[in-house]
């Protein structure tokens, strides 16, 4: 196929996605009222002990965390858990529910965590609104808040089941937390409402896949689900199998049409961290009635990012729109059910219009002025979408799958800091003629005699990110390198609430950072040797004015990536 076929779909399109077997939007049995109204802002309080608060908001994810070791042996287990709180939705409240952090690594939050409340955790039968659970995002990762709901309905109305989504204005013990996205969330009600049926298995998908190195990190979601991955591991089995074809193998385990139009769907809204494109954020559904395997989308707010139009960029990283693309066939269909769901969802006059009702909505609970640039991006990409598309159709180079990765550690250190507060940029030889600082360092199983060592600390802005200020500690420790001198420098970021005397922060989870190199090889610019993980940073004095005296210890692992064979 030389070109991007939109035209002349029409006369297939009722073929191409007639057999999409999701059932759609179907009433539940009991009246929600305004509970997934998209105009309707839900007015949501809970309210739970301080202490345990604190305890929440502070619990944290980190890559070292979740990828060091053994990494895929298993779903990741995370850090979070559940605390007990009373909760207030729109005036409807309850006592003695559970409640706890939710997001992977790039969507946590200190002062505005997305939040996974469990009714019914500590008392069987609770319910608000006919649900026992209630999912509300912080929208970290889409300054936009409009990308989560919007994406969804254009799952639902390809025919995909897709979580249901509106806005919820949040407080916190009688602190406003701003605006959250309150999503419907995958689970037995849902199945119920979407395929008839909640007794097929449920899977949930993190830097999961159909292989056998990628596979065991699919997690079962409820008590119905085979915990041993039979018909995954099934799907695996025949896709390896060098004797059967691709096609014969989707349409024997997958609804065929259902997996086109997903992946499609995921193509148009840019999903960059869903299934095709990052091999994440997506549930997988056997529907007991026909044996087959459904895609469930999640995590929306990685799409629709106005980067991807000059790219032209299409999802391909995922092992089974990866290898559909390298087949001529397969990758045709793709291509053919792309420009089917263009004529079916892709109404940009439609959507800038639903884009502009979501910001009337907003503008009554947050200043329109702040999230004015995002939204802009969000309407550039509805806009030009469809050209970037056509731009990079045909796929001529698809990206070779590969093995993942897992964190190993590759060294250690330690030291004793006696250092000052200071607005000024890092400087290395200021920092090494300072002294201070008692260095020791191990890397693979040698120990590295250090012949000076320095640091400094103060706060730095994130300016490519959350725009949050952190405090960033930074030591420096020279010794004889292969090809001369060589300097290695730990830089540790913390947030500002937790600097303070005698603060005990657990490297990974309280403080984050990395190791850092340098010498004549790499021009004396730095780069990351590994991050760090499994230690404790200790402030015995912490000043954070101009001078102040800063002096504790620090001591941690550092990992790095290594190929995981399947």
């Amino acid at each position: 196929m030389n070109s991007f076929r939109f035209d002349g779909l029409l006369a297939v399109l009722g073929v191409l996605l007639m057999g999409c077997s999701g059932k759609g939007e179907v009433e539940l049995s009991c009246d929600e009222g305004a509970y997934f109204d998209s105009d309707h802002i839900l007015e949501v309080s809970v309210s739970m002990d301080a202490a345990d608060w604190d305890s929440l908001r502070l619990q944290s994810r980190s890559i070292p965390g979740e990828l060091a070791g053994d990494c895929r042996a298993g779903p990741f287990e995370g850090g979070y858990t559940y605390f007990p709180a009373s909760i207030e939705i729109d005036g409807e409240g309850q006592s003695e529910i559970g409640i706890r952090k939710k997001g992977f690594i790039g969507s946590q939050s200190t002062t505005k965590p997305g939040f996974r409340i469990n009714l019914d955790e500590y008392v069987e039968d609770k319910k608000l609104f006919c649900t026992d659970n209630v999912t509300l995002n912080n929208s970290v990762q889409d300054p936009a808040l409009v990308r989560q709901c919007l994406s969804y309905k254009l799952f639902r109305q390809a025919g995909i089941p897709a979580p249901r989504c509106n806005f919820a204005r949040v407080e916190m013990n009688g602190e406003d937390l701003g605006v959250y996205v309150h999503v419907e969330p995958i689970k037995k009600q849902f199945l119920r409402a979407n395929f008839g049926s909640d007794e097929g298995d449920l899977y949930e998908g993190t830097l999961s896949d159909f292989t056998s190195a990628w596979h065991s990190t699919l997690e079962p979601k409820n008590d119905e689900t085979d915990p041993e991955l039979g018909p995954i591991k099934a799907l695996v089995r025949d896709l390896e199998d060098k004797d059967k074809v691709l096609e014969d193998v989707l349409r024997e385990h997958f609804d065929f049409d259902q997996l086109l139009t997903f992946l499609a769907v995921e193509t148009w809204v840019g999903h960059w961290d869903g299934y095709g494109g990052n091999q994440n954020n997506f549930y997988v559904y056997r529907e007991p009635d026909t044996d087959k395997l459904h895609f469930i989308p999640w995590g929306a707010d990685g799409t629709m990012d106005p980067e991807m139009i000059e790219e032209g960029w299409v999802p391909s990283k995922g092992y089974i729109v990866n290898r559909m693309l390298r087949d001529e066939a397969l990758a045709d269909a793709l291509y053919a059910r792309m420009g089917g769901v263009r004529d079916l969802i892709w109404d940009v006059d439609g959507l800038l219009d639903e884009v502009d009702l979501m910001e009337t909505r907003l503008s009554s609970e947050i200043d329109p002025d702040e999230i004015a640039e995002a939204l802009d991006g969000v309407r550039y990409y509805l806009t030009e979408r469809e050209d970037s598309i056509k731009r990079a159709l045909p796929v001529t180079e698809v990206e070779e799958f590969g093995k993942p990765f897992c964190m190993v550690e590759v060294g250690s250190f330690d030291a004793a800091f006696e250092t000052s507060w200071t607005e000024a940029e890092p400087d290395l030889t200021t920092m090494l003629e300072a002294g201070g600082v008692d260095f020791s360092l191990s890397w693979d199983g040698y120990d590295i005699p250090v012949e000076a060592a320095g640091g400094m600390m103060g706060m730095v802005t994130d300016t490519e990110g959350s725009g949050e200020d952190w405090g960033r500690l930074i030591l420096a420790a020279q010794f004889a390198g292969e090809s001369g001198p060589a300097v290695v420098l730990p830089v540790v970021y913390l947030e500002p609430e937790s600097m303070e005397d005698g603060a005990d922060l657990e490297i990974g989870l309280g403080a984050e950072g990395s190791l850092l190199f340098m010498d004549e090889t790499t021009g004396w610019e730095a780069v990351e040797l590994g991050q760090l993980w499994d230690g404790h940073l200790e402030f015995d004095v912490l000043g954070t004015t101009p001078g102040a005296e800063v002096s504790g210890s620090i001591s941690s692992g550092v990992y790095s990536w290594t190929e995981i064979d399947g």
